[in-house]
């Protein structure tokens, strides 16, 4: 590394210039990419407005800017963001999905999975073989139900080995 990729900030302290970049990158890409993470928020509505009959216990919550939790009867997966990089340091919303439950008295959570998305709103997703990409804002209906169904489905079978 040369002398002139770093950067001097109070004092002797030297930051890479090409960290500096990405991080200043992603600062500006957050707002973005929050705003499209909440779409996971209207998934409710959408999904109550067209399934009203199916869907009457579904709740999805904001628990902060960085976390929300669907529940559904008494399932419930926490969506949890965070901001990360792709392989060509562009800025990137990575999703951690858990399935929260409560044994005994004492909360747990368990990996779904992940998903990304970028500051557009494009996701890591497998493609809908109807309309192509899938993106936050016209998939958080599905991204939702999906999650909730994979913790149904494969929870009540790992507690009843136990």
């Amino acid at each position: 590394m040369a002398f002139y990729d770093l950067i001097l900030v109070k004092g002797d302290t030297m930051f890479e210039l090409a960290n500096v970049k990405r991080l200043g990158l992603l600062e500006r890409h957050a707002p973005a990419m929050l705003e499209k993470f909440s779409a996971l928020l209207r998934a409710q509505e959408f999904i109550q407005g067209h399934y009203p009959a199916r869907f009457e216990a579904l709740k999805v919550a904001k628990l902060d800017d960085y976390n929300y939790e669907a529940t559904y009867l008494n399932t419930t997966v926490r969506f949890q963001l965070m901001f990360s990089y792709n392989e060509h340091s562009r800025p990137l919303a990575r999703v951690m999905c858990l399935h929260k439950y409560t044994v005994a008295d004492k909360v747990h959570y368990e990996s779904l999975g992940t998903f990304a998305f970028d500051s557009d709103g494009l996701t890591d997703l497998e493609e809908n073989p109807e309309y192509g990409p899938r993106y936050m804002e016209r998939c958080a209906d599905e991204i939702v139900v999906a999650y909730l169904d994979l913790a149904v489905a494969r929870y009540p079978k790992k507690f009843s080995q136990e």
